[in-house]
């Protein structure tokens, strides 16, 4: 039963998300993502229903639902175009609006992280109808900072696999929202095709590993964890690495900085992780004070 709930909720979200694009309007359009987002209520409660369970799910359903009316009105009312924004930067996770996609990463399951990391990003080609093309340098110094922070994160606190992925996820979405301000909708289907592709198959890695880092420490987990994770030769990460490099570089110096600055903290912290899965961290998880 659990499964079908997951498939059903998993199925529509992906076909709702795709519906998005077939509106004739902005309101249904709107309407569709909202569709999205609740088929993934069920899938919340797969495994196991806890009060952190219901605690992720409060979190992801009133964030929703404050952002869903940020948008809703600033698409209703001409000129209020910077509450949409602000609304889609509510459901992406950006900066300074993090803190709910740790809360619900940490505390659900896989299944919903993926729908999450993944089709739940399809809004971003409907930007350039939105918002136009033009100058974003308040927004390019908000990414700045949140690239920078995110860096940081990989040091400053121990997790689990979901808080890492969730780094990972927040600093792709980034990129992600940025490059279709900044650039064309077949560039940005370009990045998101591949991000969609690699985010799946790193998150079923994830899923098999377990929620803990010492699940993983066979020699087949390795191999895997080097070929999703780390930048090596013919590696997957190298691949998306290097899509990534190519759309950034269409972004101002300054934020092209900060996200080089990021991805090499993110590589070195991977790859102290495999070599050495006793690599030190701290005590106090970030996830103790989600």
């Amino acid at each position: 039963m659990g499964l079908v709930v997951v498939w059903c909720g998993l199925v529509s979200h992906v076909l709702y998300s795709v519906i998005t694009f077939a509106g004739d309007n902005f309101v249904m359009a709107w309407l569709f993502i909202e569709f999205a987002t609740l088929s993934l209520f069920p899938v919340f409660f797969v495994f196991s229903v806890t009060l952190n369970v219901y605690s992720a799910l409060f979190f992801f359903y009133v964030v929703f639902a404050v952002a869903s009316v940020l948008v809703l009105f600033g698409i209703v009312f001409e000129g209020f175009w910077l509450l949409t924004f602000v609304g889609f930067s509510i459901k992406f996770g950006i900066f300074p609006f993090v803190y709910w996609v740790y809360h619900v990463a940490l505390n659900s399951n896989w299944y919903v992280v993926w729908g999450i990391s993944t089709f739940l990003k399809c809004p971003v080609f409907l930007f350039p109808f939105f918002f136009g093309l033009g100058d974003w340098l308040w927004f390019e110094v908000i990414l700045f900072v949140m690239f920078v922070l995110l860096s940081v994160y990989f040091w400053l606190f121990s997790y689990n696999w979901f808080g890492c992925w969730t780094h990972m996820m927040l600093a792709s979405t980034a990129v992600l929202v940025l490059l279709s301000l900044v650039s064309s909708v077949d560039i940005v289907f370009c990045l998101f095709g591949v991000y969609a592709f690699w985010a799946s198959l790193v998150i079923w890695f994830f899923s098999w590993c377990g929620k803990e880092y010492s699940s993983c420490l066979s020699l087949g987990g390795w191999f895997l964890y080097c070929i999703l994770l780390v930048s090596t030769p013919f590696s997957l990460s190298l691949f998306y690495k290097l899509v990534s490099v190519f759309c950034v570089c269409s972004f101002p110096v300054f934020v092209m900085v900060s996200w080089v600055v990021y991805s090499v903290s993110e590589q070195v912290y991977l790859v102290s992780w495999a070599i050495n899965d006793n690599f030190p961290r701290g005590s106090s998880g970030f996830s103790n004070y989600v």
